[in-house]
């Protein structure tokens, strides 16, 4: 990459447009002292985004514009844009060819950059000169900048050394990497101060949020469980009220059956109690017993009678007195009356008896006794006797009689007791059916009371649970299994388990849900930028570990070459003698040794730094600060020159850098750059005219009275 054209307006003293082009080699800019050729230098520092006034030689940018003379007005901007020979090259992936950089400033303090005539920025300027190994610190190289070059410390001379030689890349991407790492560690302190800041609330939310979660899910499952246990204790119901409905016609038709067997049975115990008294009378045998008692007495009173009716007869036979006769046979038929009022049977045998006595005691009377006397008495013994043999007869039958007697009522008390066994059963059985019949009514009451107490509580349960006992009645419809009553009272038992268990979580407040999911969103998006950070913070390290290690691997290569061509110039100018580059340790700066040992500290500075050692030919080595200024200025070249062969900068502007050198050196000097132009494009600003007969295009500036700058070029032949 070559630079090809400068374009300068209103820059400082150019106040109109200016072009300088730039062939291939060394261009030298000449002309006396004021007459702005140092405002090229600074124009192309400038376009390479330098910020510093003081290195641009103003007080304040507005300074860069042209401020005016007597015979011109003062401008409101100034440009500067660099045409440069751009190669292709490949930027993250895309073709890319740099062709020009440009750069504005306006009165008011505002500029803009510009690649390619695209407005940019400055980090994108300063990203595409490094890559391209343009360095707007190395790029130009004043006298002053050359005479300190050796003033630099250990460290300072290692960051030059860096730009020099290319490194810059790597340093503006550490850089760039380091800044983003601080800024990263100071978003993730940030970060944590914030999320510790927040996450006690978040977490006393989070408890919260956890409750009304679990109050949602036992009100869910205490819901899902009711609606269970709605269906089963509805499916229950109903299968108990249709068995109670069922058992209420059962035991209606068994009362009604036990009440007519009950009606039956007394009726057929009626008949057979009846049945009983008409078949069988006990009394009749009781009557014979006292009949046959009677005929016993009649039978022994008649034989009484006849005793005394022989001894009558006797006393009549010897004592015939008629009054004797008529009393006694008044005081016989007394007897004989008596016996026929107690006697039944042999009545009339006594009734015959008793007229005969009678006839007896009237012929007595009429003095007809002693004829008829013997003839009444023998007809009345014989009477009594045929008498008493029809009461012995008679007491016959009636023992007869009570004997059949007897035998009927052992028969009648056989089929009385298997009668009493019979009524006896059908009292039990009455008695055993009215048991029943009263348990019957006693099991229809709670019966009938259960089925009250189902249909109170199947209207209860729909009352109270419409739309949910619907949609249970109807899966329990569709269900052809019935829950045992065992397993409704397990999932009655689970739904007040549950239910206790909500109360016993308290009331959940609604408004914890939408503050803890704002606050569990915003602390996950800080804990997922946290993580972001951290993972940034660790891929920096990385990077920057890597690029630590390529810078130091490029600059020991680089110090190698560099030692190699600073001893060749040191004795190319100097005739002879020697010098030393060489690394030294670096102690922390400042402010390190409190660092936290990031990496952003460790990465803030090199490890090793560069210090120089001359001996100078016919003198003992010496340190740079016992030598002379020339001596001085002779070794800078020397450095500077072995910087620009091992980096090999595209372009390089030195401005009168040669200034404090004589003809001889200033000769030697000339001969190095004409040496170098063929690797890297030379535009010397200069006074000597032993550097200008090296200059392939020469250029020359003049101030006129307007106090504006002009421009004459030139072009050396060769």
């Amino acid at each position: 990459m070559k630079l090809s054209r400068l374009e300068l307006s209103g820059f400082k003293s150019f106040a109109g447009t200016t072009v300088l082009d730039f062939p291939i080699g060394v261009t030298a800019i000449v002309g006396p002292n004021g007459s702005g050729k140092s405002n090229i230098a600074d124009a192309i520092q400038w376009v390479l985004g330098e910020q510093s006034s003081r290195n641009m030689r103003v007080k304040k940018s507005e300074d860069l514009i042209f401020a005016g003379s007597d015979h011109k007005t003062r401008l409101s901007r100034a440009s500067v844009f660099l045409h440069l020979n751009g190669e292709q090259d490949y930027r993250q992936g895309d073709l890319f060819v740099l062709d020009t950089l440009g750069r504005k400033i306006f009165r008011d303090g505002s500029g803009s950059y510009y690649i390619n005539g695209k407005q940019s920025r400055l980090k994108d300027v300063a990203e595409v000169i490094a890559h391209a190994h343009i360095n707007a610190d190395f790029g130009v190289i004043s006298q002053k900048k050359g005479d300190s070059v050796l003033d630099l410390s250990a460290r300072a001379r290692r960051l030059f050394m860096e730009e020099a030689i290319g490194i810059k890349e790597y340093r503006l991407k550490k850089d760039e990497a380091t800044t983003k790492l601080s800024q990263t560690n100071d978003n993730i302190i940030s970060l944590q101060v914030l999320m510790a800041e927040l996450k006690p609330h978040y977490l006393y939310l989070e408890r919260e949020y956890a409750k009304l979660a679990q109050r949602k899910k036992a009100a869910q499952d205490l819901a899902a469980k009711e609606e269970e246990w709605s269906s089963a204790k509805y499916q229950l119901l109903m299968h108990q009220h249709a068995q109670t409905t069922a058992r209420l016609q059962t035991l209606t038709a068994q009362r009604t059956d036990l009440s007519a067997s009950i009606a039956k049975d007394r009726e057929h115990l009626a008949r057979e109690q009846q049945h009983a008294h008409a078949d069988f009378d006990s009394r009749k045998t009781d009557a014979l017993l006292m009949r046959k008692n009677a005929l016993l007495r009649d039978l022994g009173a008649a034989e009484g009678k006849l005793s005394a009716l022989k001894d009558q007869k006797k006393i009549i036979t010897t004592f015939v007195d008629k009054e004797f006769i008529i009393r006694h046979l008044e005081d016989l038929r007394k007897s004989i009356d008596a016996l026929l009022a107690d006697a039944k049977a042999g009545k009339s045998a006594f009734m015959a008896v008793s007229r005969r006595i009678t006839d007896l005691a009237d012929l007595v009377r009429k003095g007809k006794i002693e004829r008829t006397i013997g003839t009444v008495a023998q007809d009345g013994f014989q009477e009594a006797e045929i008498a008493i043999a029809a009461l012995k007869k008679e007491l016959q039958d009636t023992d007869g009689n009570i004997a059949i007697a007897h035998k009927e009522r052992a028969q009648y008390e056989a089929e009385w007791q298997k009668m009493k066994d019979a009524i006896l059963k059908i009292e039990r059985r009455i008695q055993e059916q009215t048991i029943m019949l009263r348990a019957g009514e006693n099991d229809l009451r709670e019966a009938q009371s259960r089925a009250d107490y189902l249909d109170r509580e199947i209207a209860q349960l729909r009352e109270a649970q419409k739309t949910s006992i619907l949609s249970a009645a109807r899966t329990a419809e569709k269900s052809s299994l019935t829950r045992s009553a065992e397993e409704v009272r397990q999932l009655e038992q689970e739904v007040m388990t549950l239910r206790a268990r909500l109360a016993a979580l308290g009331e959940g407040d609604e408004s914890v849900e939408k503050s803890y999911l704002e606050t569990k969103k915003r602390y996950e998006t800080l804990t997922a930028e946290l993580d972001d950070l951290q993972k940034s913070s660790a891929s920096l390290h990385e990077l920057l570990a890597k690029l630590n290690k390529e810078i130091e691997q490029e600059f020991k290569k680089n110090v190698v070459r560099v030692r190699k061509y600073f001893g060749e110039y040191f004795q190319f100018i100097f005739g002879g003698g020697a010098c030393v580059l060489e690394e030294v340790d670096l102690l922390p700066e400042r402010g390190e040794e409190e660092s936290d040992g990031s990496a952003t500290s460790r990465n803030a500075t090199p490890e090793t730094g560069l210090d120089i050692s001359v001996t100078l030919p016919k003198k003992k080595p010496q340190g740079l600060l016992s030598i002379s200024g020339g001596e001085r200025a002779l070794v800078s070249v020397a450095f500077l020159m072995s910087l620009i062969k091992a980096g090999k900068p595209p372009f390089l502007v030195l401005d009168e850098i040669d200034a404090p050198l004589d003809e001889a050196n200033s000769l030697k000097f000339g001969e190095i750059v004409k040496g170098l132009a063929s690797q890297t494009q030379f535009i010397v600003i200069t006074h000597n005219r032993q550097t200008m007969q090296w200059a392939d295009v020469l250029y020359g500036v003049s101030l006129n009275k307007d106090g504006i700058s002009n421009l004459l070029s030139l072009k050396m032949e060769g």
